[in-house]
């Protein structure tokens, strides 16, 4: 039986959705090359149609299901922008992860519930609803039968500086270019060295069991407080034997990056999150957020996964 946790009032919710690729590409961009590709019935895109219907019919679906509890909303797209109104108690997200890593920048404690809105094509690793479940995840939420946790996101300090993105998967140092050797002095703790590579990826629990994973890391429970460092394809010489390869570290520890390069770059949280330049002389430092996320989420989600060797 669940433990019972205290109601929760949902004075207003939030609705915040994605515009499908089929939206922004079809109907806004009316891009020629992807009408073509429609048209002419291409395996490309064979998918794109019904994630779009797919994704229309859960939308409706989540407002049908607050409409029916009486619970009064706003929906906004997540391209537009919005403004959080200070009655707001819960902001759900419609799309698929991404649009909850989006929606998990903004400094807020009102929790998030990510609702996967075209299961067939998208992972929703972070949704715990969909558009036939919404209204019974509600319920719980409202009856405490369902908890939010704390999801712990990392600060990136360049320069002395902190960076106005949280990181709620994992931060990439790269070159600008993929084919680009990634050059860069690497501190942890009291161990400092130089080196080469493909890059190096730093990780939350969240995104444990993304690219970090891929590449061979550790998968961590999505609740814990670590986060893991993950050097990609280290460009060690002969008689080389570095001591800095990846691994998890402390919540209070820091993890200090000296670029090399004339050209680098800090990824946020995917092709869809943050860039940042990170040029030669410049500091990265990168630690724990002081402030999580709170978000409504299944806790054992990463047990599922193995590492990818």
């Amino acid at each position: 039986m669940k433990k019972q946790h205290p109601g929760r009032t949902l004075r207003r919710v939030l609705v915040i959705h994605k515009d499908s690729t089929y939206q922004t590409e079809a109907i806004e961009k009316k891009d020629p090359r992807f009408l073509k590709l429609i048209a002419d019935g291409s395996e490309v895109v064979r998918t794109v149609s019904s994630s779009h219907e797919q994704h229309l019919a859960s939308l409706a679906q989540v407002e049908q299901a607050l409409s029916e509890r009486g619970i009064p909303y706003d929906v906004v797209s997540r391209q537009t922008g919005y403004v959080v109104a200070d009655d707001v108690d819960l902001k759900l997200t419609v799309g698929g992860d991404g649009t909850l890593l989006y929606t998990a920048r903004e400094h807020s404690d009102i929790p998030i519930l990510g609702v996967n809105s075209a299961k067939p094509s998208s992972l929703g690793h972070f949704c715990l609803a969909d558009g036939d479940t919404i209204g019974q995840v509600l319920d719980d939420i409202i009856s405490g039968k369902l908890r939010w946790y704390r999801l712990a996101r990392l600060q990136l300090k360049l320069n002395g500086e902190v960076l106005p993105v949280p990181v709620l998967n994992e931060v990439l140092v790269h070159d600008l270019s993929p084919a680009g050797t990634c050059r860069y002095i690497l501190s942890v703790g009291d161990t400092t060295e130089v080196q080469r590579s493909s890059g190096i990826y730093v990780s939350t629990a969240s995104g444990s069991t993304a690219v970090n994973r891929s590449a061979g890391g550790k998968i961590l429970p999505i609740t814990q407080r670590q986060f893991q460092y993950l050097v990609r394809e280290p460009g060690i010489r002969p008689g080389e034997d570095w001591k800095l390869r990846g691994g998890a570290l402390s919540p209070h520890a820091e993890l200090k990056v000296t670029s090399q390069m004339a050209e680098g770059r800090i990824y946020v949280d995917g092709k869809y999150g943050y860039v940042h330049d990170f040029l030669r002389g410049d500091e990265l430092v990168v630690s724990v957020h002081p402030q999580d996320v709170r978000a409504y989420i299944d806790p054992t989600v990463n047990s599922r996964y193995k590492v990818i060797k």
